[in-house]
């Protein structure tokens, strides 16, 4: 018989992390279907088995897709090239190296979209749009919300420059209006292209060429995964009340905001969407589908009801929840310690004294605080990731160190290799013991600053490894052993 609690936390857990509906099966359907998978699998761990990790619902965010090996002691160990790689299944690029690829500017091909000069449609871009479509409140909304990674650091880059926007520009209308052919990956960018030339053309009201032309190309290749256009699409029709088209446009959009939102949630992807297009996207399909003229309306009344009522209850849960979970404060409390101490090692092998010490005596206020609680814990986590990104700028400065700094900087290298697989175990553990009944969903959430550091270390590591390499700092094996007596289980006392 299956534990109530344990079915009310996988109820909780689909509806809000997993909640994308089908449109020819129904919200019910699918939630019926992730829900009798989870109780399979929950019938199976209380007669002893395990949760195939690589098989489980399409609840779980948190899938770990490594390969696991034995080493001669019988531990368990992954790769870290495996671990990372979950990071990254999606919008790794090279920002530096992307325009080696991709056509080179043409400013001219812009004046008859744009109505003017070669000369004049820089400053234009730069200036506050004249004739500005309402349906686009700003272009900064939009960032990452696009399929490519190559796109997305393009769309980026242009909008943090002032000189080279026109130049950007051309290269984006190359691409869409180029013949792709018949390969995924230049599909893929050509209809982010048409996506982010049609946005920018409709935010400054351009007058030789319809943006929303582009959108519509976009969505014939792929609607499916042309999040811009289709929102777009169903936010006009949901102005001009025609409700059953909009609804129609406005779910694609919405399924693929909130696939991506699952991505983001596992640290897999390298474009997470923004909180505010997220957010603007499924309030808007939610206020879509509740309006009493809607025709299918009945079809999302009952669950949306419980998805935000469920929601409230999680959010006062969570509030309720911060700093009286002794076990899970003890596991982050360990990370914690263990993250900043390989921080410090870092700068110290990269010849940082001075900010290795800086981190040391962080980490020794952090300890003393005798009144840690989950916030206290985010804010360390947070700062710790920042410092992750501060010491990347420290690696391109290194050209060259001597014989004792090379063996400390791969001890260094090492030991965050560990905890990147350290991180990874962790999240099958936690999975396990909310699986099973042992701690609760907001408990599982609370470990949240943990896992948010995986994406950052990964990039580090990457980094560190290039420098090693450069300047021949000599290269181990790394291995996670997780019946070690130093592992951030074992000092927390939780199952391994």
């Amino acid at each position: 018989m299956i534990n109530k609690s344990l079915l009310t936390n996988a109820l909780i857990g689909i509806a809000l992390f997993s909640f994308m509906p089908d449109a020819k099966a129904g919200l019910f359907d699918k939630l019926k279907k992730d829900l009798s998978k989870v109780q399979e699998q929950v019938e199976n761990l209380q007669q002893g088995g395990s949760i195939p990790l690589s098989n489980a619902p399409s609840s779980n965010s948190n899938n770990i897709s490594v390969q696991p090996n034995q080493n001669q002691s019988g531990a368990s160990e992954e790769t870290v090239q495996a671990a990372c790689h979950q990071h990254w299944r999606t919008g790794k690029v090279n920002p530096d190296t992307i325009f080696n690829k991709l056509p080179s500017a043409n400013i001219d091909l812009l004046k008859s979209d744009f109505s003017l000069a070669s000369n004049e449609i820089n400053v234009f871009l730069n200036n506050p749009p004249r004739n500005k479509d309402n349906t686009i409140s700003s272009l900064a909304m939009y960032e990452n919300a696009y399929e490519t990674g190559v796109m997305s650091s393009v769309f980026s880059q242009y909008l943090k420059t002032t000189e080279s926007k026109a130049a950007y520009l051309s290269i984006v209308k190359q691409l869409a209006d180029k013949d792709a052919g018949f390969s995924s990956d230049k599909k893929a960018i050509k209809r982010d292209a048409q996506q982010m030339y049609g946005l920018i053309l409709l935010y400054h009201g351009a007058k030789g060429k319809n943006g929303f032309d582009y959108f519509k190309a976009a969505t014939k290749g792929d609607s499916a995964n042309s999040i811009i256009a289709t929102y777009q699409f169903g936010h006009r029709a949901y102005k001009n009340q025609d409700l059953t088209k909009a609804a129609n446009w406005m779910l694609k959009s919405y399924q693929a905001v909130d696939k991506r939102r699952l991505e983001k949630a596992g640290n897999q992807t390298a474009i997470p969407l923004g909180k505010e297009f997220t957010n603007l996207v499924m309030n808007e399909f939610h206020s879509l589908v509740s309006e009493p003229g809607y025709p299918r309306r009945e079809l999302y009344a009952d669950l949306l009801a419980q998805t935000q009522q469920m929601h409230a209850s999680m959010q006062d849960s969570m509030q309720n929840a911060r700093g009286n979970t002794p076990e899970i404060q003890a596991i982050i409390k360990s990370y914690n310690k263990k993250q900043s101490e390989v921080i410090s090692e870092i700068y110290r092998s990269i010849g940082d004294e001075q900010k290795a010490g800086i981190e040391e005596q962080r980490l020794k206020k952090y300890l003393n605080d005798m009144a840690l609680d989950d916030q206290k814990n985010s804010d360390f986590a947070y700062q710790s990731i920042a410092t992750y990104a501060n010491i990347q700028k420290g690696l391109s400065n290194i050209k060259s160190l001597d014989g004792s700094q090379k063996k400390e900087f791969s001890i260094a290298m090492t030991h965050l290799g560990e905890l990147v697989l350290e991180t990874e175990h962790l999240k099958k553990v936690m999975f396990s013991q909310w699986a099973l009944g042992n701690i609760s969903l907001t408990e599982f959430g609370t470990t949240a600053p943990i896992f948010n550091g995986g994406q950052v270390a990964c990039s580090l590591l990457e980094n560190l490894q290039t420098v090693g390499t450069k300047i021949g700092a000599p290269k181990k094996d790394i291995v996670f052993d997780k019946n070690a007596q130093n592992t951030v289980i074992a000092i927390s006392g939780l199952p391994k």
